[in-house]
């Protein structure tokens, strides 16, 4: 396990995580559920259930992202990475696909934040229910930011590795090592 794994407060972020995926899983789930009940076996409308269904949903989906992005489990489209062999070449694409991806994070992550500042200005709410939109809306900021955090750590230990790798010689410290050592980088 790693150093960061140990850390309370990123066992604490990943619990968070794993909660709310779980709840909103759930609660899509039962909401969609006691929709097709009263629809098709009690020939009554669940009022606007799409109301209390989205802000819902908007969570799940932006916490399953999240935890997407904890796990680096995302689908890619890496196509450099098959036709590439290890090496620098591979290694500054890693590199600059983690930077740009965390720089678009950020970009994303702060317009985010402006929508929900706008969000609370504007008191936009449901036609029905009245929810306030923000709680659903909050949810993009929330999760944008916690995937530009993982980016940026996940950036940061990139850096630190090819720093290792290739120090300010340039060379490969890593592969030089591992091929005195016998091993196929």
């Amino acid at each position: 396990m790693e150093k960061r794994e140990r850390n309370i407060i990123w066992r604490g972020l990943i619990t968070f995580e794993r909660t709310i995926i779980a709840w909103t899983a759930i609660g899509v789930t039962i909401i969609v559920a006691l929709a097709c009940i009263c629809r098709y076996f009690l020939d009554a409308d669940l009022k606007a259930y799409e109301e209390y269904l989205l802000p819902v949903a908007f969570w799940l989906y932006m916490m399953g992202g999240v935890y997407g992005s904890y796990e680096k489990s995302h689908i890619t489209a890496d196509i450099l990475n098959i036709y590439l062999k290890e090496g620098k070449a591979k290694d500054t694409v890693r590199f600059l696909k983690l930077l740009f991806t965390f720089i678009l994070g950020a970009i994303f992550t702060w317009w985010a934040f402006q929508y929900v500042l706008w969000g609370i200005q504007m008191g936009t709410k449901t036609a029905v229910w009245r929810i306030p939109h923000v709680i659903g809306q909050g949810s993009i900021f929330v999760g944008l930011s916690l995937m530009s955090m993982y980016n940026l750590v996940y950036l940061y230990d990139d850096i630190v590795l090819l720093v290792k790798k290739y120090g300010k010689s340039g060379k490969n410290k890593i592969g030089d090592n591992q091929k005195k050592e016998g091993i196929n980088v």
